[in-house]
């Protein structure tokens, strides 16, 4: 039980340090987009920003099905109560 805790909590750090290094990427390759019009740094700038969106997504399914665990095993431990 301890270790499956401790894998989900691993796994949400090392999303949220994803997303952090996506997002100071993604406004470091913004800056430069709009210093220098070139499409590969936009592109790169467009690729980080789906980047955010989908760890976003996998964060928040992460989080629901924890939740929907957790509160799942009290719902059955307190109706057999």
């Amino acid at each position: 039980m301890v270790q499956s805790y401790l894998k989900r909590d691993t796994m949400l750090l090392v999303g949220f340090f994803i997303v952090t290094v996506l997002m100071v990427s993604c406004a470091v390759l913004l800056s430069m987009g709009s210093r220098s019009e070139s499409p590969l740094i936009c592109g790169a700038a467009v690729l980080c920003i789906g980047g955010l969106l989908f760890s976003f997504l996998t964060i928040a399914g992460h989080l629901n099905t924890n939740a929907e665990e957790l509160y799942g095993e009290e719902i059955r431990n307190g109706s057999q109560e």
